[in-house]
């Protein structure tokens, strides 16, 4: 099984094929978090790595919680996602 640390090294990477295959496998994965509280979606996008941001974020933006809604953990609240 993968863990979250090697998801984010793969989204760090730009590696889009394996973040996929990680994503099948585990797809809470989407929502892998570093130690300090980095989500995977930021590192790829820190990192100039678009096209892993958008394969992490694919799964989540369809999720039948509402369309481009996601729960911050932090502050337990919704926060909407602007649309492109």
């Amino acid at each position: 099984m993968t863990t979250p640390d090697e998801f984010i090294a793969a989204a760090k990477r730009g590696s889009v094929e394996q973040a996929r295959t990680m994503l099948a496998k585990d797809p809470s994965l989407a929502d892998a978090e570093e130690a300090q509280g980095i989500s995977a979606v930021l590192r790829a996008a820190y990192f100039q790595r678009g096209e892993v941001a958008e394969v992490i974020e694919g799964p989540r933006a369809a999720s039948p919680e509402g369309e481009g809604r996601r729960k911050d953990k932090a502050s337990g609240g919704e926060h909407q996602r602007k649309s492109r």
